[in-house]
């Protein structure tokens, strides 16, 4: 599987999953590394290589029905999430926080 094993130099973890503990973090004030695809939508990720996703261990058809099911809820929440970012891009620096992130799994 594609996953961030180490963070940089200087990085702020920002979230973690139970799959991938580094899926977000800030180094410095203006850039930001994520491990998962918040751009993605249903109709997209039907365009993704099956046979890759069978190789990471994830079924197609279940990644597809899964994401399907949860637009609705995940599309305002990452609209949520844009915007704070560009928020955060215009004021010309990061919030302020670091080490483990508050709602990290595991």
């Amino acid at each position: 599987m594609d996953a961030i094993t180490t963070l940089p130099p200087g990085a702020h973890w920002l979230m973690s999953s139970t799959d991938c503990p580094y899926q977000a973090f800030r180094v410095g004030t203006s850039a930001w590394g994520v491990q998962f695809h918040p751009e993605i939508t249903p109709a997209r990720l039907r365009d993704w290589d099956p046979a890759r996703l069978h190789r990471l261990g994830f079924a197609p058809d279940e990644v597809s029905r899964t994401a399907q099911r949860n637009e609705s809820a995940a599309d305002p929440v990452w609209r949520t999430v844009a915007h704070r970012f560009a928020a955060v891009v215009r004021a010309g620096g990061a919030p302020s926080g670091t080490g483990r992130p508050e709602n990290a799994a595991g």
